[in-house]
């Protein structure tokens, strides 16, 4: 009797401590995004990035998979595209990697476009087409505001972290998503 007491308190507090975990990684999240935005590299970053004229042929679907497929190549190895170099050599991607450095908690971080598309990261992540994934559809489509993973080891940093993604507003205009990973420990 006493050791399924045990099992039960120690199943109930499950919950609690994925809670904990998650709420530590949402404060250390807004600290990043506090910082991140007292500049203009992101909003200006991401209104090129969703311009129409940004949108209309180059951006189409189709075009979004085939730069997902030769994205994830080139983190195989492949040749790397001048697309993928420039959403590296960025501004926002700089801006971005001088966060990383300076809160060690963060993992990567990484800026979606309203198409899904990562505009700005760093470091690089593992696929280009982010559109298709939780972090960009519950925050840019369903508006959750913000959308916190479960935590796992990621593909890209190596680490065991947490997502934690928001929108990028300008006023009331969403613009995009920014997801900063956070270590679990």
């Amino acid at each position: 009797m006493k050791t399924l007491i045990i099992i039960c308190l120690a199943l109930s507090m499950v919950p609690t401590l994925a809670d904990n975990i998650k709420d530590r990684a949402k404060s250390k999240a807004s600290k990043y995004i506090s910082g991140a935005f007292t500049g203009t590299e992101i909003i200006t970053q991401l209104k090129k990035s969703n311009a129409p004229k940004a949108r209309e042929s180059k951006n189409a679907p189709a075009d979004i998979d085939a730069k997902d497929k030769q994205w994830r190549a080139w983190k195989k190895g492949a040749a790397q595209p001048q697309f993928v170099k420039d959403v590296l050599d960025a501004q926002c991607s700089q801006l971005l990697a001088g966060f990383n450095s300076r809160y060690r908690f963060a993992t990567e971080a990484f800026v979606m476009n309203n198409r899904g598309e990562t505009i700005c990261a760093s470091p690089p992540t593992s696929d280009y087409d982010q559109g298709d994934e939780e972090k960009w559809f519950n925050v840019f489509v369903n508006g959750e505001d913000p959308h916190i993973s479960e935590p796992e080891k990621d593909e890209s940093s190596g680490e065991f972290q947490l997502q934690v993604s928001y929108p990028i507003k300008e006023g009331t205009s969403k613009l995009g998503v920014i997801t900063i990973g956070v270590k679990t420990k």
